[in-house]
């Protein structure tokens, strides 16, 4: 059984046919998807994802989505850690660190909150981090391992175990079917069995097939496309599973 263990499906990009999307989901043989939360003021429509079949998910602040007008999110984690146990919330995140989005160190504090949440309710978190792999490294060495997957794995090979000695798995995209994505083979092929998965993140990663489209939809990945994504893992070694997520709880 396929888990697509990262998907924006309640992004507005699947609005006209989310039902449909997940009908092909079900076709290509997925029987679980993760859906992340990525600011408080839209946790509530991420929540109504699981009145879908298979879908659970979860929430967090993402990086890119702090708003440059306020200087801290006080109530973040008290907010984060009642909404996640109202609608039963099988992670935090998406959360975590990216450079480009700036003010990295307002990142650093509001990602410490989540990560607390998540520790306090026993979560695994998921977890961002573009172009800031050292603080994210110095951060999750302070605070001591935590359950959680490295959503859409970008760092260098040599940091994996560093990453999984911390108690981290691994996802991978659409990334691995481009042109030129050696270094996410050679990061895919150091997982430790058991800590590696796959996603689409829906709807921001194309297969290589889909890139240059121009009908409306066709540049968008999907659930159902972590069936290609399994497949190249395999043809790398590695097979992709569940993580620290239980299959029971999708179903």
């Amino acid at each position: 059984m396929l888990f697509d263990s990262h998907c924006h499906l309640d992004f507005a990009e699947y609005d006209a046919d989310r039902v449909a999307v997940v009908r092909r989901a079900q076709g290509a043989g997925v029987r679980g998807i993760l859906v992340p939360g990525t600011h408080p003021d839209t946790w509530t429509r991420t929540a109504e994802m699981q009145t879908l079949p298979g879908i659970q998910v979860a929430l967090g602040l993402h990086p890119c989505f702090i708003d440059p007008r306020i200087d801290d999110f006080a109530f973040l984690g008290p907010k984060l850690r009642e909404q996640a146990v109202a609608c039963g919330a099988v992670a935090i995140g998406e959360c975590g660190l990216d450079k480009s989005a700036g003010r990295l160190s307002l990142q650093i504090r509001l990602l410490r909150e989540q990560l607390q949440v998540a520790r306090d309710l026993d979560l695994p978190v998921l977890l961002h981090c573009v172009k800031a792999h050292g603080a994210l490294l110095s951060l999750l060495q302070e605070m001591g391992p935590i359950q959680g997957v490295m959503h859409s794995y970008s760092g260098s090979p040599e940091l994996v175990p560093v990453y999984a000695k911390l108690g981290l798995c691994f996802s991978f995209g659409g990334v691995l079917s481009w042109a030129g994505a050696k270094k996410s083979k050679l990061a895919l092929q150091r997982v430790p069995t058991g800590h590696l998965l796959v996603e689409s993140d829906g709807p921001d990663q194309p297969l290589s097939r889909r890139q240059g489209q121009t009908a409306p939809g066709d540049q968008r990945s999907e659930p159902a496309d972590v069936k290609d994504i399994a497949a190249i893992a395999r043809a790398l070694g590695a097979e992709p599973g569940w993580g620290p997520f239980e299959r029971s709880a999708f179903q």
